[in-house]
């Protein structure tokens, strides 16, 4: 190996630049938060090479296919859609645009996430570096120095080619290549040569970066690096650390015989994370980079990337462990251990006020008040019991007590107590548990006592505006709300009027309220047993929301509002409250540290908003609690914007299809067909934010509450076009929603298309049908005038004939033959007979006489002509609508033939006077009812009457109708015949 000689002073310049830069850098052992993520149990836990996506979706490599993980959750893309070779991981991985570029030996291999097309790219050596430069390019380092630039417009095309600038030696092999903010390039050469490049000139350092490359028997590769604006270091392999000077390309420190899981730079210092129990590899500590102890307690290996949330002061890792996020120099965490002080002293002490004055914290509880600031908690007076505390002037606040003189002042500056003597009511102390400043008029609020304060040359007095005439207990709260001094208290909610009160809420019974805040839309009530009411300003309940709608309780102790978001303090612990989203419950995350106890029940007059740090501190009976509300109200103004993780359909088969890149489509498509569709979201900046808000415009306009890391789940969504839109639910802009149309595709059965295709053979089908119908029925109209022709003109005028000649011969006979003369009149009369029949049959076979009404016409001139040669009244009655009816041919002729035969009975045997045929419909029956005044019979001789009754019920049975007759002596006969329609 070739050794570059060293002058004496070599060494010196090392150690001064150690000392010089050590006088800035400290290296300071931090406490880490880190967590595991879950690894689906198909993929083997250790990850490769990791990148983000603009989407802000984090890519990483495994040995099953590329994984995206959303924040909580880790999806599969198989290598098949990347065209990579079956079993062959590759080396690098780059998020570039819409593309997902993966890099094994030569060969790029680019999957476009929107067109969901893969394609190729064959480079002249191995890859060694693959990251986006200031311009947004892809940039491809090889082992032979080349460069290679990637953009969507124009493609690949070739960069600098390193190997062709003055001072490097061909063949080139570049082992490892790095970057930094600016686009400084660090090289390093299989030939231990170490060279910085800015863009113009080259420099080499004056050392080799391994003093003996093969000392321990093998070649050494550099598996990390990370750039500051003064320091490169390297990780090689084996775990051993080396940090160079950038300016000078100077060794400044290193760390051997080590196991080194990563190396990166964050807030321009070089971080370490050593591997295994850092009890037993304890790590020396120079002055120019950090180390980050107690991260992991077993040999944990770091992929070659490292991404960063800044924002957030998070790093996260892929490891051989799987994939893992800690937490870094957190720039509150002084302020957060003193938090932590103030919880663990206040625990279990009750805590009844809370104010703060700049970094100074007063807390006041039932065993004192105390001051808090920084890392001091002092007490200011023993047994003061403060129950609330309000702003006086610009150097005094005013307390409130629960006992003793009733009102005190507090000077800010001094810590002083200053006594407001002459508060005395009634011979007693004033307690005041209440106070409001009405346009600078102090009302105090006690046990069943309202007053105003009064200070007149630092003469004090209280003035009552009510004492004992109204049964009020222990004052909650008084403020100015809907235009009126409300008075919340364990009676209910009272009305200032003219120095008296007036009860408003509820109008009968009691409910204790400790809790009132005013909105745009009503005043909501904090009771206890109700949970949050909101009242109009008459006291009318326009809304409830309980422990089943998510409130932690249904006693509701405080209050506090903060623009468009409600802090509300229960029996059991705190909700926020958006108020523009239809009041669902915000999810809070649980630091118990900071938090207290949880489950704690918290006072009414115990809050405070700390809008500096963006956080409430409540007090309860079992001490402080801090709720961080930066993420959670209208005081954080970051765009938390929520995507869509992925798309899941499944069929009635019970098979699914997974859909990760829905999210960058215009419109998500999905077919009707598919048994459910499940949405799975996420919150970029904010992944561990819990609950958002889901609706489907076009189905519903309700916003329903949702869980960010549970799949939505729809069923049988019909064909149509919908708006998915999810908002975090303190988001009032709609530019921070996630809103996409969906568009729900028919199968073809439920297609216009097919509709109109079905309907098209429908209506054909019908028409076909129709048209053999009409041909049937011309064919037996053109058969039935036939038939009726033949009758009539063949047989009946045979019939005719046989008539007349039976009467001319028994004419010519005259008496001679009486036998012979009865014969032929018996033959004529049952001519007579027949061609009357056969009139009746022909008539009710010829097609025009098909409508009802010539079957009327027929029944009325028949009964006209048979009744008067008896002289019998005859009255025929027919409905309006009787006329319209239709009937078959057989139905015809047998109601006809029905009211003949009756018609011909009353004629022959009845001796009537009157006879009646009356048509009517009644409840979709036909109705036919013959009547007359005749002799009548008994009903034991209707089977001696002859074929006449006997033929009319059979014609009845034959047309599914029901013939009645109703009949005895000497009262008439009524024969109804009921058709049903």
């Amino acid at each position: 190996m070739l050794k570059h000689p060293r002058p004496p002073f070599f060494y010196f310049l090392i150690n001064l630049c150690i000392l010089i830069f050590g006088l800035e850098l400290r290296a300071v052992s931090q406490n880490i938060e880190n967590r595991f993520f879950d690894i689906p149990n198909s993929l083997n836990r250790e990850l490769g090479d990791m990148s983000k996506d603009d989407e802000g979706f984090i890519w990483f490599i495994t040995n099953q296919g590329l994984c995206r993980y959303d924040g909580n959750d880790v999806k599969l893309v198989e290598y098949e859609k990347f065209q990579l070779p079956n079993n062959s991981i590759p080396n690098h991985l780059l998020c570039y645009n819409e593309f997902i570029i993966c890099a094994k030996a030569s060969k790029l291999f680019l999957f476009n996430k929107i067109s969901g097309i893969s394609s190729t790219l064959e480079l002249n050596s191995w890859i060694s570096k693959m990251y986006k430069n200031k311009k947004g390019e892809a940039v491809f380092i090889t082992y032979s120095g080349q460069a290679w630039i990637f953009t969507k417009q124009k493609g690949l095309q070739k960069g600098i080619d390193f190997a062709a600038i003055a001072g490097f030696k061909k063949p080139i092999e570049l082992l490892h290549f790095s970057v930094d903010d600016n686009e400084n390039a660090f090289l390093f050469l299989t030939n231990n040569r170490f060279a910085a490049f800015n863009g113009k000139t080259i420099k080499w350092s004056p050392v080799t970066y391994f003093n003996k490359l093969n000392d321990i028997g093998f070649e050494r590769y550099i598996r990390m690096s990370a750039v500051s604006s003064r320091y490169i270091s390297i990780l090689l392999d084996g775990g051993d650390i080396h940090i160079y000077n950038k300016k000078t390309l100077q060794p400044v420190a290193k760390i051997l015989g080590k196991s080194i899981s990563a190396v990166f730079c964050f807030n321009d210092e070089i971080q370490l994370i050593p591997s295994g129990d850092p009890q037993k590899k304890t790590l020396p500590q120079p002055e120019i980079f950090r180390v980050i102890e107690n991260i992991f307690n077993e040999q944990i290996k770091i992929s070659a990337t490292v991404i960063f949330k800044k924002t957030e002061n998070k790093v996260l890792l892929s490891t051989n462990n799987g994939l893992i996020e800690f937490s870094t120099l957190v720039e509150n965490e002084v302020k957060e251990i003193q938090q932590r002080k103030w919880v663990a002293f206040f625990k279990n002490k009750s805590v009844r006020s809370i104010y703060k004055v700049g970094g100074e914290l007063l807390v006041g509880t039932y065993s004192g008040f105390y001051s808090c600031e920084k890392d001091t908690i002092r007490l200011i007076k023993d047994k003061l019991l403060v129950y609330c505390i309000r702003p006086y002037d610009k150097e005094h606040l005013i307390f409130g007590l629960e006992g003793n003189a009733g009102l005190v002042k507090y000077h800010i500056k001094t810590k002083q107590i200053i006594q407001m003597p002459n508060l005395w009511f009634k011979d007693k102390y004033f307690q005041v548990r209440s106070l409001y400043n009405n346009h600078g008029e102090w009302i105090c609020g006690g046990f069943n006592n309202i007053s105003v304060l009064f200070d007149s040359s630092n003469t004090w007095g209280l003035k009552p505006i009510h004492s004992s005439g109204v049964e009020l207990g222990n004052i909650r709260q008084i403020s100015s709300m809907g235009g009126n001094l409300l008075v919340a208290c364990e009676e209910g909610v009272f009305k200032i009027i003219n120095n008296g009160l007036q009860k408003i809420y509820p109008k009968s019974g009691k409910m204790r309220v400790s809790a009132m805040t005013e909105t745009s839309d009503g005043i909501w009530l904090g009771t206890h047993g109700d949970g949050l009411v909101k009242i109009n300003n008459y006291g009318v309940t326009m809304q409830k929301f309980g422990f089943n709608e998510g409130l932690q309780s249904n006693f509701v102790y405080s209050m506090l509002q903060n623009n468009k978001t409600i802090i509300v303090g229960t029996g059991s612990g705190v909700n926020i409250f958006n108020l523009t989203n239809e009041l669902h419950p915000i999810e809070i995350k649980k630091n118990s540290e900071l938090y207290g106890s949880f489950t704690q029940e918290f006072n009414h007059s115990a809050y405070f908003l700390d809008t500096i740090n963006k956080q409430v501190i409540l007090g309860g009976i079992s001490g402080l609690g801090f709720v961080d509300i930066k993420s959670k109200s209208a005081l954080n103004t970051a765009n938390n914007s929520i995507r869509l993780s992925y798309i899941k359909t499944t069929e009635a088969n019970a098979n699914y299809q997974l859909n990760i890149f829905a999210g960058l489509k215009d419109i998500i498509k999905v077919y009707s067909v598919n048994s459910s569709i499940n949405l799975k979201f996420t919150c970029i900046n904010d992944p561990e934010n819990e609950m958002a808000l889901f609706r489907i415009k076009g189905l519903s306009n309700q916003w329903q509450s949702i869980k960010l890391s549970e799949e939505v789940n729809i069923y049988s969504l019909p064909p149509g076009a919908y708006t998915i839109e999810v908002k975090l639910p303190y988001s009032e802009n709609p530019k921070e929603w996630f809103s996409k149309q969906l568009i729900v595709l028919p199968v073809f059965y439920q297609t216009i298309l097919f509709k109109c295709l079905f309907v098209f053979l429908l209506l054909a089908t019908g028409f076909l049908i129709w048209q053999s119908r009409v041909r049937k029925l011309k064919k037996e109209h053109k058969m039935r005038s036939l038939i009726a022709s033949d009758l009539h003109d063949d047989i009946g005028s045979t019939l005719n004939s046989i008539s007349v000649y039976s009467s001319i011969a028994e004419n010519q006979l005259g008496n001679h033959l009486p036998n012979t003369k009865i014969l032929l009149d018996k033959m004529g009369t049952a001519s007579r007979d027949m061609i009357e029949k056969m009139s009746d049959i022909v008539w009710a076979i010829h097609p025009k006489n098909d409508e009802f009404d010539k079957v009327l016409d027929r029944i009325r001139f028949f009964a006209a002509e048979l009744l008067s040669t008896k002289n019998i009244v005859f009255n025929f009655k027919v409905q309006d609508c009787i006329n319209e009816l239709k009937f078959e041919m057989e139905v015809r002729k047998n109601i006809y033939l029905i009211c003949k035969e009756a018609l011909n009975n009353a004629y022959k045997y009845s001796q009537a006077s009157m006879i009646t045929l009356n048509f009517q419909k009644i409840n979709n029956k036909l109705l036919v009812e013959i009547v007359d005044n005749g002799i009548g019979f008994e009903s034991n001789q209707l089977s001696s009457q002859g074929n006449g009754l006997f033929n009319m019920k059979a014609r009845a049975i034959e047309i599914n109708a029901v013939l009645k007759i109703e009949t005895s002596a000497q009262k008439g006969t009524i024969i109804l015949l009921k058709i049903q329609l």
